[in-house]
């Protein structure tokens, strides 16, 4: 990954070092702490997260790999930083390339670290990073993981409309809400779950979130998008099975357990779609300033960035799925058209350098690493059933 620099705030805020290494991109990690200080110089990428055990990383990992295939694509570099360059940005970077160059998480880190010997994720981001290794590397499922389940919210009160999956701990259909849209990850089938009472945009996002499932974890199955009140009647079944071997309670399926169409509501999420609404009704203010120079106050409605790379990225005829507002109820896209079709590619040799300070050189990390294959991904010609 010889485009990636990794550093702390020292760095990101020094122009000169950052030109004289031919920096084009930054992707900031601290929003609300570090502003994007040279916005006229390069192209800036925020992310708002806490250095937290408890901090969701996941939700936003296939976002930053997005970012950082687009900064290559472009032939750029970027630079990854948080406060220190310690816990958030080599997170960031650790995942990329175990799905990038193949490494486990074991491999990545000590890789990282030999560049930046004070790198050292929290045990919470070392946590997730372990589970996104079997998501990427396509380990087959665990008993405990054949039923996934996420919802779509915005990722930090900051950027309300940067919207991610978030993954559920307890996922059941006591836990869909009329007013989002969920997936619903099984074995043979992703479904998306669309409320009476979802704004399109949610729905858009969560197209979106399968095609990253597609593309980063090699995943083929057939998508279904359904909407709250004409499931077809396999689909409580096959979601009940899974929730009952999930859970050690043995539940029973009944249909006071699936609520009334339109009138679904979890209390947990109000605060969530509070912020989303206000966003998308002409503005927010944000808690704090993105920028020394443009303090902004209110933000107007637009359309997140990151969204723009999700369907950038989109493979094959995962584009079309991803723009199209809405699928007429009951067609969805079948194992033809999800299939991949895996070519063996073999890696460049590549490295990350590593900022050590504002004021004095760089120093590169080791010069290589050990060539790995992996597989990139195509999709078969389309096919809608009815």
């Amino acid at each position: 990954a010889e485009h990636i620099y990794l550093g702390g705030d020292a760095v990101a805020r020094d122009r000169d070092i950052l030109k004289k290494n031919g920096i084009t991109h930054v992707l900031n990690c601290v929003g609300f702490v570090c502003p994007e200080y040279f916005k006229s110089d390069f192209v800036y990428r925020t992310l708002w997260l806490q250095d937290s055990p408890t901090e969701d990383i996941t939700s936003i990992l296939y976002d930053v790999f997005d970012y950082f295939e687009d900064v290559k694509e472009q032939k750029g570099r970027v630079f990854v930083h948080c406060c220190q360059g310690v816990s958030r940005s080599t997170s960031l970077v650790i995942a990329y390339l175990m799905w990038r160059e193949g490494q486990s998480f074991e491999d990545a880190f000590q890789y990282v670290k030999e560049a930046r010997g004070i790198a050292d994720p929290n045990m919470g981001f070392a946590c997730q990073l372990l589970q996104c290794q079997k998501r990427v590397h396509a380990f087959p499922l665990s008993p405990s993981s054949l039923l996934r389940m996420y919802r779509i919210a915005p990722h930090s009160p900051y950027d309300p409309l940067h919207l991610v999956p978030k993954m559920l701990n307890d996922p059941s259909p006591s836990a869909l809400d009329s007013r989002g849209a969920f997936i619903i990850q099984l074995p043979s089938t992703i479904y998306i779950w669309v409320g009476k009472s979802c704004d399109v945009i949610l729905e858009r996002e969560a197209r979106g979130a399968v095609s990253q499932i597609v593309r980063y974890e090699r995943v083929q199955v057939p998508v279904h998008v359904i909407t709250e009140g004409a499931e077809p009647p396999n689909f409580w079944d096959n979601f009940f099975k899974f929730v009952i071997q999930k859970s050690a309670n043995g539940l029973k399926h009944s249909e006071s357990s699936l609520g009334v169409p339109g009138e679904r509501k979890v209390n947990l999420y109000d605060v969530d779609f509070e912020i989303f609404q206000k966003a998308i009704q002409g503005g927010f203010v944000p808690p704090a300033s993105s920028s020394e120079a443009d303090h902004e106050t209110h933000l107007p409605v637009r359309e997140n960035s990151w969204s723009t790379l999700r369907r950038k990225f989109a493979s094959g005829h995962m584009k079309d799925f991803v723009l199209s507002p809405r699928l007429v109820l009951n067609r969805y896209y079948s194992d033809s058209m999800l299939n991949i079709a895996r070519d063996s590619m073999v890696l460049n040799r590549s490295h990350i350098s590593e900022f050590t300070s504002a004021a004095s050189s760089i120093l590169s990390s080791p010069s290589s690493l050990s060539s790995s294959s992996l597989s990139s991904s195509s999709l078969s010609p389309p096919y809608l059933s009815p």
